[in-house]
């Protein structure tokens, strides 16, 4: 009985140091969930481009996907699921719409939503954000939209 109290106590006293370090870790879980996110939120947008747009930007998105990788310089796991995230997201838009109508413009204009939050969300540490509502956007007229604060 008194080994399986110590034994609590012990267990009861580690938990404010885990709390502590997930709270640690959670920033950058964050950032690397949001990673992985805007990584399929350009692969969508790439063949959301390539249907809709002129030819010249075909790879506008595409290039930025680059250029995210070689800005963040990910470890090799998070490097691998940002690719995978992007070629999924390209992957779905493209068994979504396969023609660039109004639903795929639609698409388009919610993804760059959506992108356009997490680069908020992404980018704020590195600079002052009085204000800023990171909340997850509402709908209009179909369309998921973000806001920052007023």
């Amino acid at each position: 009985m008194i080994k399986a109290t110590i034994l609590s106590l012990s267990m009861l006293a580690m938990l404010p140091a885990a709390a502590l370090a997930q709270e640690n870790e959670q920033p950058w879980q964050q950032r690397d969930s949001d990673l992985v996110s805007l990584a399929g939120i350009l692969g969508g947008l790439h063949h959301y481009q390539q249907l809709c747009m002129l030819p010249g930007r075909a790879t506008h998105f595409r290039d930025r996907m680059k250029e995210m990788v070689g800005l963040e310089n990910p470890h090799d796991s998070l490097k691998q699921r940002m690719i995978d995230s992007f070629n999924a997201g390209y992957r779905l838009a493209t068994d979504s719409h396969r023609r660039c109508d109004g639903g795929a413009q639609q698409e388009m204009r919610g993804l760059a939503s959506e992108g356009n939050l997490l680069t908020n969300r992404l980018g704020a540490p590195f600079r002052q954000v009085e204000g800023y509502d990171y909340e997850t956007g509402t709908i209009e007229n179909g369309v998921r939209v973000f806001r920052g604060g007023d």
